[in-house]
């Protein structure tokens, strides 16, 4: 009777184990889905704004747009291969999901070696690393914590995200990079745009 007894402690402690193995393995998963779904709402509200405005319009040179995340940096002002944060195949999808159905097009607007600014004379072959195509790509950074008047004065407000977007134009002529600040509140209906600034350029 003892045996037995002991046999079904054993075999309910390890229904317990596994049981818990799975709540926290299940919450894991949930908080990783929902941490996806949040970056890919921001990162379609903030490229449906960027289609939108009119300063940026070139009909010769449609918006491109890389799907791989900045660093979350306020001191990020251009894109190089050292620029990049670390992204899941499972948040790429996603990204890269939001640019078919906006019909944008994946580019890469990284500063290439040996290709200086736009503003920058040509000497010594200073533009011989540049791209022989004319694009312009936009690329969209991981959120930092802010307010309404971005992160300059504490405290920060919870509520709000900052997201670096840096629109990056780079061909035979050089490179040209604008950096902007987004930024979002959620909302109901997903992250809601709450102010924009233009911060300069790099040429």
């Amino acid at each position: 009777m003892m045996r037995c007894q002991s046999a079904a402690l054993f075999t309910a402690a390890l229904v317990l184990m596994y049981a818990h193995d799975a709540a926290g393995l299940a919450q894991g998963v949930d908080t990783t889905y929902a941490a996806t779904v949040a970056d890919t709402s921001a990162f379609g509200a903030i490229l449906r704004h960027v289609v939108s405005d009119s300063t940026l319009h070139v009909a010769e040179l449609p918006l491109r747009v890389d799907p791989r995340p900045l660093k979350s940096d306020k001191n990020l002002i251009t894109v190089t291969s050292e620029s990049f944060a670390t992204i899941s195949d499972g948040e790429l999808a996603y990204r890269t999901s939001v640019l078919r159905a906006m019909h944008l097009s994946i580019g890469d607007g990284v500063i290439p070696p040996g290709c200086t600014g736009t503003m920058t004379a040509d000497y010594e072959g200073s533009k011989k690393g540049c791209p022989a195509e004319l694009r312009r790509v936009a690329y969209v950074a991981r959120p930092r914590p802010g307010d309404v008047v971005f992160d300059r004065r504490p405290p920060m407000d919870p509520r709000f995200s900052i997201f670096r977007v840096i629109l990056s134009v780079v061909g035979p002529g050089g490179v040209n990079q604008q950096s902007r600040d987004y930024v979002l509140e959620p909302s109901a209906r997903g992250w809601k745009i709450v102010k924009m600034e233009k911060l300069g350029y790099w040429e």
